[in-house]
């Protein structure tokens, strides 16, 4: 995915009123597009989708754990389908899919909010505040 294009999303997000912080391209463990947009309190992923160069995937966030950092919410999304609907979908602490097992919820620790994030998710120092 171009970065113009990606950054077209980050756009879209932040017009739904969220708060947007994107990969930083210039550091150099930072290989691709990805992003986390916020209300301050809840959190959500987007970034590029591998199987769909012109659409991204949207994830939750949570602490890492035994599940990883966040749950698969949809996939090839592209920017016409971008919504608010979809994308408070990924503010959920775990999605109805995942049911109760792998430890149930109880094995997923939320951020408490974006400061938390920032000071406690070991990466969050890859991202900066998306600025059109």
């Amino acid at each position: 995915m171009k970065r113009d294009t990606f950054l077209q999303f980050a756009e879209k997000i932040r017009s739904f009123g969220f708060s947007v912080f994107v990969s930083n391209l210039a550091n150099p463990g930072v290989a691709a597009n990805y992003g986390i947009f916020t209300d301050g309190r809840n959190i959500g992923r987007f970034y590029e989708d591998e199987f769909n160069r012109e659409s991204v995937s949207l994830t939750t966030v949570h602490k890492a754990g035994p599940c990883g950092t966040g749950f698969g919410i949809k996939g090839n999304v592209t920017l016409e389908h971008l919504s608010l609907e979809l994308l408070k979908k990924c503010f959920v602490l775990a999605p109805a899919w995942f049911g109760s097992s792998y430890n149930g919820v109880n094995g997923v620790e939320k951020y408490v909010d974006i400061e938390d994030w920032k000071n406690t998710f070991p990466f969050s120092n890859l991202y900066v505040p998306y600025e059109p």
